[in-house]
C-alpha cells in the first residue's frame, strides 16, 4: 500500500469528515497518541519483562493511529500526504544530505595546493618575553626553514577581566580541523584561493571572516557562562540553529549539527588545557574523512628564540 491510497482509505473512516476545516479532534487526539507512545516506550524501557514482540506490536498500533490522524489532517487541508513526504525528503537531504555526500571531502579539494588549507601544521601560543599588561599573546608556525615566524597581530583579551579570549585563535583551528572551513585561518595562513575569483571574494572575503569572527564571539559570550563547557557534552540547539542561519550562503552550510558541535566542544577542550599553561603548541590534522585531531604539546624552546625580539 502506497502513502496515498492509506490517506484515502483513512478518510473512509473519518467520523469528522463532514467538517473538512475542523481539525481540532484529529490534533487533539494525535498529541494524546503521542504522550501515551512515549509513555509505553519509557515503560518498556523500564519493565525488562515485557515480551519483545508485544512491545513491538503495541508501538506499531500507536504508530499506525499517528499515522491516521496525520493523514486526515492533511486530507482535510487539502494536502496530499506524498507530496508532504516528498517535500520532507528534499529538505532533509538539503541539510543532511549533502553533509553526507561531502564527508570526507574538503571544501579546498580542487584547489592549488598552495592554495588548500594545510592538511597537518603546528601552530604556537606564547606570552612573549618582557610583555607587558595587559597580557598579549603572540601566534607562530614553523616557515620551510623550520625557523618559527609570527602570524597576524598580538592580541590581548580586550576586555576588563581576564577571560582568556586571546587564545580564541584555537576555536578557529577546531573550525580547521572539524570543519574543513576558517576564512580566519586561510587568511593568517596566506591559503586564500585566489585563483578562483569568486570563491576567494565569497567564501575567503572579508564578510566570511567577519561572521567566522562574531560566531566565535557569539559562543564565547555563552561559553564563559558555562566553565567553557567543561564537561558539556552537547551543544545547545538554539546555538546550533543560530549558526546554520549566520553561515547561510556560505560552503559551511553543507556541514551538519554534528559537525558543528564537535567542532565547538573540541575547540574549547583545546582552549581550556591552553588557558590553564598560558602557552602551547598545538599539532592541527585536517585528517582523513574529516576526521580531524587537535593536539596540545609543550612550547618548544626554539619558538621563543626566534621570536623574543620580534
Amino acid at each position: 500500500m502506497n502513502i496515498d491510497e492509506f490517506q484515502g482509505r483513512a478518510k473512509e473512516t473519518d467520523q469528522f469528515s463532514d467538517e473538512p476545516e475542523k481539525v481540532i479532534h484529529a490534533l487533539l487526539n494525535l498529541t494524546e497518541t503521542v504522550g501515551v507512545l512515549h509513555r509505553f516506550i519509557e515503560q518498556s524501557h523500564r519493565d525488562k519483562s515485557l515480551p519483545d514482540e508485544y512491545a513491538k506490536e503495541k508501538i506499531s498500533q500507536r504508530l499506525g493511529d499517528i499515522l491516521w490522524y496525520v493523514s486526515n489532517i492533511a486530507t482535510r487541508k487539502g494536502i496530499k500526504l506524498s507530496a508532504s513526504a516528498s517535500e520532507n525528503l528534499i529538505r532533509t537531504k538539503e541539510r543532511w544530505g549533502r553533509a553526507n555526500e561531502l564527508r570526507g571531502k574538503q571544501f579546498d579539494d580542487d584547489m592549488p595546493v598552495f592554495e588548500r588549507l594545510p592538511r597537518k601544521f603546528r601552530m604556537a601560543f606564547f606570552e612573549p618575553v618582557g610583555e607587558q599588561k595587559p597580557k598579549k599573546i603572540m601566534i607562530a608556525i614553523p616557515s620551510d626553514q623550520n625557523e618559527w615566524i609570527q602570524v597576524g597581530d598580538r592580541i590581548d583579551d580586550n576586555a576588563d577581566s581576564d577571560d582568556g579570549y586571546r587564545f580564541h585563535d584555537v576555536l578557529h583551528l577546531s573550525n580547521a580541523a572539524h570543519l574543513g572551513w576558517s576564512p580566519v585561518i586561510r587568511a593568517l595562513l596566506r591559503r586564500k584561493r585566489k585563483s578562483n575569483p569568486e570563491v576567494d571574494r565569497v567564501e575567503d572575503g572579508a564578510r566570511a571572516i567577519n561572521i567566522e569572527e562574531a560566531l566565535t564571539a557569539f559562543v564565547f559570550s555563552h561559553a564563559s557562562s558555562v566553565k567553557f563547557f567543561d564537561g558539556v557534552k552537547n551543544v545547545d540547539f538554539s546555538f546550533l540553529k543560530t549558526i546554520e542561519r549566520l553561515t547561510f550562503g556560505l560552503e559551511v552550510r553543507h556541514r551538519s549539527y554534528e559537525d558543528w558541535e564537535v567542532a565547538i566542544l573540541e575547540g574549547y577542550r583545546l582552549f581550556r588545557e591552553i588557558r590553564k599553561k598560558q602557552e602551547g603548541l598545538v599539532e592541527v590534522d585536517l585528517g582523513a574523512e574529516r576526521a580531524g585531531r587537535l593536539v596540545l604539546k609543550d612550547l618548544p624552546p626554539s619558538v621563543k628564540a626566534d621570536l623574543q625580539l620580534v
